[in-house]
């Protein structure tokens, strides 16, 4: 805030901000890490290859689901109006509550998760796997639900300029319970330590889904 309203540095100093707040944190980390002497201990080779093969993978998974999140908007500069795009990225903002919930509530499950995972037995195994249904449904309603609530909000803390973005906040809240759904999948995936696969399909979701947003904008605009 103090670099982009204080000093005037726009999205310059959103970048500085973010680099500057992890340079920060990571102070004491170092420090904590060279108290417990882990920044000393030896190197195994197996362990690095074993990391490597499970963690390089990950790089273009997350890479895929950043451009995939970005996309929107990106064809929205290129092929509508900037008024559709303002008005898209308010919906857009709104509908981030249903993604940041359930990426809050998966932070708080996935030991649950994977401690039960781990166990290897069927009945425990069938219990996660219902488990997951149950939560996957509840947050498809959740985020059904959610997206028709916002008209509070457009009522109360949006801009009449922006009201015409209702419908398509409905359909974002939505799509975000399905990002959170795919996170709560990709867990199972991720614990068989298939992360080469993971990433596979996570870039030909992001191939697919720019490809199909590219049109659909052509043809209804911010709501395609």
């Amino acid at each position: 805030v103090f670099l982009v309203v204080g000093q005037e540095m726009h999205w310059q100093g959103r970048v500085i901000g973010l680099i500057m707040g992890a340079s920060l944190m990571s102070i004491p980390a170092l420090i904590w890490l060279y108290r417990h002497k882990a920044l000393l201990r030896p190197v195994n080779p197996d362990m690095v290859k074993a990391a490597l093969i499970f963690g390089l993978p990950l790089v273009p998974h997350y890479a895929a689901m950043l451009l995939s999140t970005m996309s929107d908007r990106l064809l929205l500069d290129h092929l509508a109006t900037r008024t559709e795009l303002g008005i898209y990225t308010v919906a857009f903002q709104l509908s981030s509550v249903v993604y940041i919930l359930i990426h809050t509530f998966m932070l708080a499950w996935s030991p649950w998760f994977y401690e039960h995972l781990k166990l290897d037995t069927g009945a425990t195994r069938r219990r996660v796997v219902l488990l997951t249904y149950a939560l996957s449904a509840l947050a498809l309603l959740g985020g059904l639900a959610y997206g028709v609530s916002t008209w509070v909000l457009y009522e109360f803390m949006v801009d009449d300029a922006y009201s015409s973005g209702y419908d398509v906040a409905i359909v974002l809240s939505l799509a975000q319970a399905m990002i959170g759904l795919q996170i709560m999948i990709s867990a199972f995936i991720t614990f068989a330590r298939k992360t080469s696969a993971l990433a596979t399909i996570t870039l030909v979701t992001g191939v697919v889904n720019i490809a199909i947003s590219y049109i659909l904008i052509q043809m209804m605009g911010m709501m395609g």
